[in-house]
């Protein structure tokens, strides 16, 4: 093996290096010397990754864009309620989880009303008329408790 062939040999088998050779119009030619090949070493990916993934400024980014898509989903999970048939939905559920239902559907509404200027007048009273119609299809003991405590939303 020629010289050259084995200080290439050699550079491949040191670990964390990639040889790189120079194409001709880069200013080597197939018959140069060794000095004419770079060597670099091999980027370590996950330890790159990790360190990126562990940076403040991507913490700081990830968190703000967390928060857009929670708000987009509420947002959109507050739209669906509002489309949603409860009279159909009703129709097989026991009281307990109807009055659970209006209970997570309360607490939506009002963190939406308190956190997102965003949801339009028109999304809040058809949420509101809605709650109205689950509690009066309910026993009238229940009613009365209900009405009480879903009086301002």
């Amino acid at each position: 093996m020629s010289l050259q062939g084995q200080r290439r040999a050699d550079l491949i088998r040191e670990a964390g290096h990639q040889v790189t050779s120079l194409t001709p119009d880069q200013g080597c030619s197939a018959g140069t010397s060794p000095s004419c090949r770079k060597t670099r070493p091999l980027p370590n990916w996950s330890s790159q990754t990790r360190r990126f993934l562990s940076s403040p400024n991507f913490i700081s980014w990830f968190s703000v864009r967390k928060e857009e898509a929670n708000q987009k989903l509420r947002l959109i999970h507050l739209d669906q309620l509002c489309k949603a048939d409860i009279g159909f939905w009703m129709r097989d559920k026991q009281e307990v989880e109807i009055v659970d239902f209006l209970l997570q559907v309360k607490e939506c509404l009002s963190r939406a009303t308190r956190q997102y200027p965003s949801v339009s007048a028109q999304t809040v009273h058809t949420l509101q008329s809605q709650i109205r119609t689950i509690i009066s299809s309910l026993p009238e003991d229940l009613q009365s408790c209900l009405k009480s405590s879903f009086s301002s939303p």
